[in-house]
């Protein structure tokens, strides 16, 4: 076939961002890629202006097979070969600079996109090496397609998905199957039928020769990496559209099935569907090059295997991941991930994993590596339960982390929060002080720190002055001779800290005659200094009196240390001495110092005592408003009041500990300490608070972790579930476990019982059980555990049970028979006993439909004769029947159901001889009705209002904050006017018209 083609001028453009333009215009022209009717008009430079490049010769003539093996070597090996080279490189770059966390889940590749983009001078080479491959040689060689496919990766590592797309979807279409006359073949039509199957993609010749002779054709290719291209834009249905499609085409070649299966791996990482990600990333592995990379994927899938809870087939990757490995990091890791999941019946399971790791650190090959091996033994004791051991190996891990900041870090970090879950703050304190924040990975390991690090700092300084006054009180109590003892002994441990090696002092010892070093030597008559015999003998002799002496004067403090205590040598003269004032100048690190610092007199207990006061008061406020550790706040009150029943922080202190204990739900002890406050006959402002007379401190009502909590709260109320939980991960890891309310703790419960979690929910509303044993709610807690235990024998009974209705759909009857039931019933605010076959009490359903609306509201006013209030559209009969409303204010519908369970539980308890049907009504996005009744008229709604709006936050519905619902009458007319005109606001203020006072 004939086309018209016109080449005026022909140029290779230096901007790259239109080589691709450039070329398709180009490939215009060929009897391979052109469309009949095609005229290119394009500059040449200079240069070209008389001369044809070899990819415009392509349609004078036929290529002959000299010819076209000659462009095919010199495209293969000039252009293709050193373009795939360099970026195969330039990969392999991104890889080594690459550095897996094994701490967390791997990325899927082991480089970033950010790496090989920012090598763009290589990267542009590589494009213009492709461009010039394909514009200087014949369009019909066997390695244009190639060429192509290399130029959009090109494009896809420099992160130009735009153009890399463009590529890939040019190779599809130009290279593409042909009709007779180089026209496409339509995609569906019978001429890509295959033996009654549909295909797109390119058939390959299976024979030996044409394997040998040539290379597959690259379309095929293409289709992949177009779809990893989709991924990387976040474009993942266009890339399921072709996964699937290559999936079951029956012509999809075989060698490319692992490519395949990593792009559908890839695919679903992407989307956090782990365990079909780890499925197919297993069928792909023959594609790693090198066995270091088979380890990664292997360990890779085992981490998603794990994260799916398939334990076996994630220690079956481990275990690969260790064979393969050559890096020491992974292996340990390995090993552990390994150890934390797979179960064992032995007994000594963990201890054997523990030896293992001991020998690994102990190993030459390790020898860079025990600091990861020790942290990981450190794991596996947390894992039973042994901290004094864990501890130990984290010390060890510290000792070998000298190369490695970060890990010592987490060491430190490890250490700390063992330390603070035990309560032992200023250990605690000293470990998070040894930490270098820059080097932790995670950002709520950064903020817990430094949350946690200055109130540590305080509670540790103040817990060193109870433990210094305590103990010099302690020894104040001793006999003189038992005091000079301790002395002593505190100053040979001084000594020692201080690196002075102690000597042994006796009374009247008589002065050891040293040596002159200037006399005569034993051999010859060298000057001490050039006799190597006796200045070898002098070393030996001060290396065995002094020990091994840093480079410093600390000698002479010492010889100044053992004049001071020669003159406390005798214990009878110590006893006779008077107490050394305080005021004394002797240094602390002295005998006479450390004798100056005993409290003997009136004077000096007092003063130690307020010091141990002060400090417990500072502590104890530490502990309550920058740590909320209620606890140990609790504790350490309580240890003030009774060391110190009249200290000047009294009356404050009860009334913190009037707060902390109701907030950790301990309302009999909050009601104690409130009423030993009320009955201290000192007026203060605390005794005026905990009578309402004066405003709540601020300390106590916006401290940063409640809030944060109450947010939290308001999140799972509103039902923004998934928010609410990534954010209390957040927060319980920043302010610990201690901030939890019974509050969230029970409608995190309700959440988990909806999602059908309820192994999850079990564990909350135990904590909520254990945590909170003195509230209200903990009662609700344990009876909805045993009907989470029973609960697949409840739904088998509900499901098995068959309801008989009589003609107006009314259920009548059951099976199974329950013998519990009223026959008689009662009108919600009647006393009046009615039997249910008597039609003369009038019954009408919460929710009435619309076509009743307008005939229930004329009765109503008919029968009752009252007059009508009119308002904002509304109109207000005290005398026609209404409901009580429970007006939930941006409340989930889980919670909603829950609040009307709640009410229908206490209804049962207190109103069991009333029949109050409880129903659901949306008012709009924001507001919604929890419907009681119908009550005889407005008096008796709101006699039940009265009754029950007290207690609703106590007993009915406490977990549910005050701001969440608020109380109201409504008749039935009234609601349907309210659904259709959502106000809210106009509704409540014909209530307060209507009922001055209650609303």
């Amino acid at each position: 076939m004939m086309f018209i083609t016109k080449f005026k001028k022909v140029c290779l453009p230096k901007n790259d961002k239109l080589i691709l333009p450039f070329i398709l215009a180009i490939l215009g022209c060929t009897d391979l890629l052109a469309q009949p009717g095609t005229e290119i008009e394009i500059e040449k430079p200079k240069k070209y202006e008389n001369r044809k490049l070899a990819s415009e010769k392509t349609t004078d003539k036929k290529i002959g097979f000299g010819k076209k093996v000659y462009q095919n070597t010199v495209t293969h090996y000039n252009y293709y070969f050193n373009a795939n080279r360099r970026l195969n490189e330039l990969v392999e770059t991104a890889k080594t600079s690459f550095k897996d966390d094994y701490t967390l889940l791997l990325p899927f590749y082991n480089y970033t996109l950010d790496a090989t983009s920012s090598n763009k001078q290589e990267l542009d080479s590589i494009v213009y090496k492709c461009t010039a491959g394909i514009l200087l040689h014949d369009l019909r060689n066997s390695w244009i397609d190639n060429m192509f496919l290399l130029l959009g990766k090109a494009y896809f590592f420099r992160k130009d998905f735009d153009s890399a797309g463009l590529t890939f979807q040019y190779i599809n279409f130009s290279f593409s199957p042909k009709e007779s006359g180089g026209y496409d073949v339509p995609i569906g039509s019978n001429s890509s039928n295959d033996k009654g199957e549909f295909s797109i993609v390119t058939k390959e010749k299976k024979s030996i020769w044409s394997k040998l002779t040539s290379r597959p054709p690259s379309r095929n290719e293409s289709f992949i990496w177009q779809s990893r291209n989709f991924i990387e834009r976040d474009e993942l249905p266009e890339a399921a559209g072709i996964i699937e499609i290559l999936r079951h085409d029956p012509n999809f070649p075989k060698r490319l099935n692992s490519d395949l299966y990593q792009i559908l791996s890839y695919w679903f990482y992407k989307q956090q569907i782990y365990d079909s990600s780890a499925n197919y990333l297993t069928k792909s592995l023959d594609l790693a090059e090198g066995g270091q990379e088979k380890a990664r994927w292997e360990f890779l899938a085992a981490q998603m295997y794990q994260l799916s809870k398939k334990t076996e087939d994630a220690v079956k990757y481990y275990e690969k991941a260790m064979q393969h490995t050559t890096d020491p990091i992974m292996d340990v890791y390995a090993r552990l991930n390994s150890i934390r999941i797979k179960k064992s019946e032995k007994k000594d399971y963990l201890q054997e994993n523990i030896d293992e790791l001991v020998k690994m650190a102990k190993r030459d090959k390790y020898a860079n590596y025990r600091d990861i091996i020790y942290y990981a033994a450190a794991n596996i004791e947390l894992e039973r339960k042994n901290i004094k051991n864990a501890q130990s190996f984290l010390l060890k891990s510290i000792e070998n982390a000298s190369n490695n900041p970060a890990q010592r870090s987490q060491a430190f970090l490890l250490l700390a929060d063992m330390n603070y879950d035990s309560k032992l703050y200023p250990a605690s304190s000293h470990y998070y002080d040894s930490l270098d924040v820059a080097t932790l990975t995670k950002s709520a390991d950064t903020a817990r720190v430094n949350y946690r690090r200055p109130p540590l700092k305080i509670i540790a300084e103040n817990a060193e002055i109870v433990y210094k006054q305590d103990s010099l009180q302690s020894i104040a109590k001793l006999s003189p001779k038992q005091q000079d003892s301790v002395i002593k002994k505190q100053l040979k441990l001084l000594r020692k800290g201080k690196g002075i090696k102690d000597e042994e002092t006796t009374v009247n010892t008589a002065v050891q005659q040293t040596a002159d070093i200037f006399s005569k030597a034993e051999k010859g008559n060298d000057f001490y200094f050039y006799n190597a015999s006796t200045k070898a003998k002098g070393y030996s002799e001060f290396k065995a009196k002094w020990g091994e002496r840093p480079n410093a004067d600390n000698w002479r403090r010492k010889s100044a240390l053992d004049k001071q205590s020669q003159q406390f040598i005798d214990v009878d003269d110590v006893s006779q001495k008077s107490p050394v004032d305080s005021s004394s100048s002797a240094p602390e690190d002295s005998y006479e110092g450390m004798q100056a610092n005993i409290p003997r007199t009136k004077e000096k207990v007092e003063t130690s005592n307020k010091s141990i006061m002060d400090a417990l008061y500072t502590m104890g406020k530490t502990f309550q408003n920058n740590l909320e550790e209620y606890p140990a706040a609790i504790d350490t009150y309580e240890d003030l009041l009774r060391r110190f029943p009249n200290s000047p922080y009294k009356q404050e202190v009860m009334f913190n500990l009037v707060y902390i204990y109701k907030k950790t739900g301990n309302q009999s002890k909050s009601d104690y300490w409130k009423r030993q406050l009320e009955n201290d006959t000192t007026k203060s402002k605390w005794s005026e608070m905990i009578n309402g007379s004066a405003p709540l401190k601020d300390s106590v009502k916006n401290n940063p972790a409640t809030k944060k909590y109450e947010d939290i709260y308001k999140l799972f109320i509103e039902g923004n579930f998934a928010q609410a939980i990534a954010e209390k991960k957040i927060a319980d890891s920043l302010y610990n476990k201690s901030f939890w309310t019974p509050q969230l703790l029970f409608i995190e419960s309700i959440y988990y019982i909806k999602q059908q979690e309820d192994s999850t929910a079990i564990k909350v509303l135990t904590d909520l059980s254990t945590g909170f044993a003195g509230n209200p709610m903990a009662e609700k807690a344990k009876a909805m555990i045993e009907v989470l235990k029973r609960r697949k024998e409840i739904e088998s009974y509900l499901g098995n049970l068959q309801v008989t209705r009589n003609e107006d759909g009314k259920p009548v009857s059951s099976t199974p028979h329950d013998p519990a039931a009223n026959p008689t019933r009662t009108t919600a605010g009647s006393s009046t006993s009615v039997n249910k076959t008597d039609s003369s009490i009038v019954k009408i359903n919460p929710v009435i439909t619309k076509a009743d609306s307008a005939k229930v509201k004329a009765d109503s006013i008919k029968v009752r004769g009252a007059t009508p209030i009119k308002l904002n559209k509304f109109s207000y009969v005290g005398d026609s029947l209404q409901y009580v409303g429970v007006l939930l204010d941006k409340v989930d519908p889980v919670y909603q159901s829950e609040a009307k369970n709640a009410f229908n539980r206490y209804n049962r308890e207190k109103f069991y001889a009333q029949q109050i049907d409880i129903s659901a009504a949306k008012i709009d996005d924001r507001y919604s009705i929890v419907l009681e009744g119908p009550f005889a008229n407005g008096t008796a709604a709101m006699d039940y209002i009265e009754k029950v709006r007290p207690i609703a936050k106590s007993r009915i519905l406490p977990w549910l904050s005050a701001e969440k619902y608020s109380f109201i009458i409504i008749s039935h007319s009234n609601l349907e006017t309210l659904k259709d005109n959502k106000d809210i606001e106009g509704y409540k203020q014909l209530l307060q018209t209507a009922v001055p006072g209650k609303f």
